[in-house]
């Protein structure tokens, strides 16, 4: 059931998107990416501007407390469980681990986040592994709104290892 829904509503959300209505992304009164005195998570020293999640009990992201929609969407799919998967896999091994978190990985130029500081925070593939550490969007997301553009090349990345 979970796959299934993921599988329409994805494509919906997408649309939704580039049909620029808004409804996924920031609000006037996102707790996160207030400039005038909005709180989140600072990253750890050395996990450059990657941020993580900001409750992972409870797989929030960062990010998804101002796009409260994608962070629902995000939350059935399989980069939600990536960590798990990889622990419960029976062959987890440290080289999996970048790709299974936040991190450099998918983002050549980056350097941080569960590859230089392996805290909890970075598990999962999480928005920033695909679209780049998020603290500065944070930080002034009216001047930093096309940072999210996707940068995997996934034949490069987790094709290398996921296939078929």
């Amino acid at each position: 059931m979970k796959r299934t829904m993921l599988h329409f509503l994805l494509p919906l959300t997408l649309v939704i998107g580039v049909l620029g209505f808004g409804l996924l992304g920031c609000s006037d009164d996102c707790p996160t990416c207030k400039t005038d005195g909005g709180t989140f998570p600072q990253p750890p020293e050395g996990a450059g501007d990657f941020l993580g999640y900001t409750d992972q009990a409870n797989q929030k992201t960062v990010c998804g407390n101002c796009h409260v929609g994608y962070q629902d969407l995000w939350v059935l799919s399989r980069h939600a469980e990536a960590w798990e998967t990889l622990q419960n896999s029976g062959h987890a091994a440290e080289h999996c681990e970048p790709c299974h978190t936040v991190g450099p990985n998918g983002n050549p130029e980056e350097v941080g986040g569960h590859a230089a500081v392996p805290d909890a925070r970075y598990q999962d593939v999480q928005c920033e592994a695909c679209h780049g550490p998020g603290l500065e969007h944070v930080e002034n997301p009216d001047q930093n709104a096309v940072f999210a553009s996707i940068v995997v090349d996934a034949d490069q990345t987790c094709g290398e290892c996921h296939q078929g």
